[in-house]
């Protein structure tokens, strides 16, 4: 159901954006600014044009209420965020001595933190290939490779790829890697997507290095 306001009322808008950034299963606070010295005649918290919390000072409410969402003056605080609830909301306040209704545009981004990423690795004489993998992310991230002294003769990227989940949105990332074993052990590698590192790691630890035949 749509709130409909700006078709009853003049409307003014403040061109500030406001920024808010949340976290999936966490919570937020929207702060929606008002003239404290002014009584309020209805406030309305909207996604574009769909109602999500507010009142009237007179009378109910009639429109349906988001359920994770509780009412506090002119702070709506929104539990459970998941990626879903990410996107432009828009503050509608009214006073008594006013038919003007002020407007304020909130944007809310909504991230989720990726898991440390786990590290599988398959070696033989020549070369060892080692994968690691990261679930539950968002926004969409590629995995890099923190590979110290290692020179790019040395390794390669076979493979990198992210994929979203149909329903939360989330999404993993996944590398795989060669790395030349006829160069010896290689040491102090890691992997990470985001601000998540895996353990450090060496390849090739236990195999002995090719020798040139002259």
């Amino acid at each position: 159901m749509t709130a409909a306001v700006s078709g009853l009322f003049s409307v003014t808008e403040n061109k500030a954006q406001i920024q808010l950034r949340g976290e999936v299963g966490q919570n937020v606070t929207f702060h929606c600014p008002f003239d404290k010295q002014r009584t309020i005649n209805f406030f309305y918290l909207q996604r574009n044009k769909i109602f999500v919390n507010g009142y009237y000072e007179s009378r109910n409410i009639t429109m349906p209420i988001w359920e994770n969402t509780r009412l506090d003056k002119t702070t709506v605080i929104m539990y459970r965020l998941n990626i879903s609830h990410g996107g432009d909301y828009q503050c509608l306040i009214q006073y008594s001595d006013s038919k003007n209704v002020d407007e304020n545009h909130i944007h809310l981004s909504v991230t989720a933190n990726y898991t440390k990423p786990t590290v599988t690795m398959s070696c033989d004489p020549r070369c060892c290939r080692v994968t690691c993998a990261s679930q539950g992310g968002y926004p969409g991230t590629k995995m890099t490779w923190n590979v110290g002294t290692t020179g790019s003769q040395m390794w390669k990227i076979w493979n990198s790829s992210e994929e979203t989940d149909p329903v939360t949105k989330l999404v993993s990332s996944y590398s795989t890697a060669d790395f030349n074993c006829s160069y010896g052990a290689q040491k102090s590698i890691s992997c990470c997507v985001g601000d998540v590192t895996s353990d450090v790691f060496s390849v090739c630890e236990y195999l002995t290095p090719s020798l040139s035949v002259l």
